[in-house]
């Protein structure tokens, strides 16, 4: 404590003083305050707790709080000032600063890595679908040449297993997808009946196969959203419930409320304890149940991913369940006005096949496995085959128009000059533009997408499951009413 009179001088301090600044009080009485403050040249003002900077007799600094109170005696006025050491208090304050600026580091460091590995997994989609594809080709055909041999309960298993596979590693990269943040949403107003006609058809027999029965409640409302991006978000949906509904139904509906729409998948399945609904939409989570056929399937990200997806694109989700008696997942979609339907194209003239084969498939695919694995699964289904690796092959199977394929089959991504899409547009050149076309990719963006329905031509995302192959092939190429073999 320190009394200093209207003219700056130290009248009296206290031992405190001494100790903090290594003078005696003696030595002191009489100096200007500047001398233990030397940004202090008069009296001090009026202040409490403000830091200044003390100088000690050795001139070593000293951090300070300082307090000031004026007062009058009468006739002159004093400053009682308060000076407490903050040596320590600044020491702290420094190594938590130091602390936290470290941690913040070690934390973008941490996002850096995290961000490194997610690039890297959605950069390398095509290349580690790839093998996962040429496994379930060659696993289909084989299948296809042991019906009715012992060997086919053990290929049917591998089937299984494989197709498993392809759950995991689809969940997995759309996860790295959106961590990436590669993953761009593109708005537009569509109609959402067609959308979900087209995934109903899709999941039918795999309903079917497992006794559930698949129903879908027309809707004719038009939406806004990225219509890719809600494909993918209502697909998982459909695929969690047929996960987890061991018997009775899987339904898919709308309903238009407060200006938007609610697009509901309701089913019969095991349901979701109530402390649990939060954490279904975590990455990893599943829901802790001992029914049959219901546990190790996937890795929880099905839902973790329409999380995401939602949050993407600004659309509320909410699920409501009962256990035992099934679950009600919900996407909330802003409305569109309705358009008038698009007038229908003429139906074009596509000669009948000859009765001895299926149909004509042009293959495209720069990776011999693939290509090899391809082309035994369709001649085991019953088509004719012509195989290429390029474009330019493809152009010389055809003949210049000469041969006019059924459909071609191209992956997106070929080595050299051109894609999959490029392979397409080129036999439609020459043989005419109403060959079907279908691209297979590992990209999932939703470029792609746009692309193939900008196009006319179908898109399959790798590794695709055989009988989604088949069911596209029979729909595009072969004449309406022609037996498909289970």
């Amino acid at each position: 404590m320190v009394l200093v009179d209207q003219s700056g001088l130290i009248r009296s301090c206290n031992r405190s003083t001494e100790r903090i600044f290594g003078s005696s009080a003696g030595a002191l009485i009489g100096d200007r305050i500047d001398v233990l403050l030397p940004g202090e040249p008069g009296p001090p003002s009026a202040c409490f707790g403000r830091e200044v900077e003390g100088r000690r007799s050795d001139g070593s600094a000293v951090p300070l709080e300082l307090s000031v109170a004026d007062w009058h005696d009468g006739e002159q006025r004093f400053f009682t000032c308060i000076l407490r050491d903050a040596t320590h208090r600044r020491q702290a304050e420094e190594a938590l600063r130091a602390a936290r600026d470290e941690a913040e580091a070690a934390r973008a460091e941490a996002e850096r890595a995290n961000l490194t590995k997610s690039k890297f997994l959605a950069a390398a989609s095509h290349d580690l679908r790839q093998p996962v594809q040429s496994l379930l080709l060659f696993s289909a055909g084989l299948s296809e040449r042991l019906r009715g041999h012992p060997a086919a309960v053990l290929v049917a298993n591998m089937n299984e297993a494989l197709d498993a596979l392809r759950q995991l590693l689809d969940g997995l990269l759309d996860i790295s997808r959106l961590d990436a943040g590669v993953v761009r949403p593109r708005p537009s107003e569509f109609p959402i009946g067609p959308l979900i006609e087209r995934l109903g058809a899709e999941y039918a027999l795999r309903a079917r196969a497992k006794g559930l029965e698949l129903k879908l409640v027309a809707c004719d409302a038009w939406v806004r959203s990225d219509p890719a991006l809600l494909e993918r978000i209502l697909r998982n949906l459909i695929e969690n419930a047929l996960r987890y509904t061991p018997g009775g139904r899987v339904l898919v509906g709308c309903r238009q409320r407060r200006g938007g729409l609610s697009i509901q998948v309701v089913d019969t399945g095991i349901g979701i304890p109530e402390g649990e609904l939060e954490a279904v939409f975590d990455e990893f989570h599943q829901v802790n149940t001992q029914s049959p056929g219901t546990r190790g399937q996937g890795l929880g990200l099905g839902l973790a991913t329409v999380r995401r997806l939602c949050r993407l694109l600004g659309h509320a989700t909410g699920v409501r369940s009962e256990p035992g008696r099934g679950s009600v997942f919900t996407v909330e979609v802003p409305l569109a006005p309705r358009r008038a339907p698009a007038p229908a194209p003429a139906p074009a003239r596509v000669e009948e096949p000859p009765p001895a084969h299926r149909g004509l498939i042009v293959v495209v695919d720069d990776e011999q496995a693939v290509l090899d694995g391809m082309c035994m699964l369709l001649e085991g289904w019953g088509y004719d085959v012509l195989a290429a690796r390029s474009c330019e092959e493809a152009a010389g199977l055809v003949q210049g128009g000469a041969v006019r394929p059924d459909a071609v089959l191209a992956d997106y991504r070929l080595q050299g000059e051109g894609s999959g899409a490029d392979v397409i547009r080129r036999v439609r050149n020459l043989c005419g533009d109403q060959v079907p076309g279908i691209v297979l990719t590992g990209d999932t963006a939703p470029e792609r997408a746009a692309e193939a329905r900008c196009a006319g031509f179908s898109l399959l995302h790798k590794p695709v499951a055989p009988n989604d192959l088949r069911r596209v092939l029979a729909r595009v190429c072969e004449p309406p009413g022609a037996a498909v073999r289970p």
